[in-house]
């Protein structure tokens, strides 16, 4: 993530530590890791039926 956007860092590292199902974030950064899932807001929209 550092070489993508390091103020992205800091929550990657508390999903990781938390072991968390994922996280909600639109930024495209996140997209390009494989550490942590994360769902767009289309996703959680579909997934909670709104």
């Amino acid at each position: 993530m550092k070489d993508i956007d390091p103020d992205d860092t800091p929550f990657l590292a508390l999903a990781m530590k938390t072991k968390v199902d994922g996280i909600w974030s639109e930024d495209k950064g996140f997209q390009r890791q494989n550490c942590v899932k994360v769902y767009r807001t289309l996703e959680l929209v579909e997934f909670l039926n709104l």
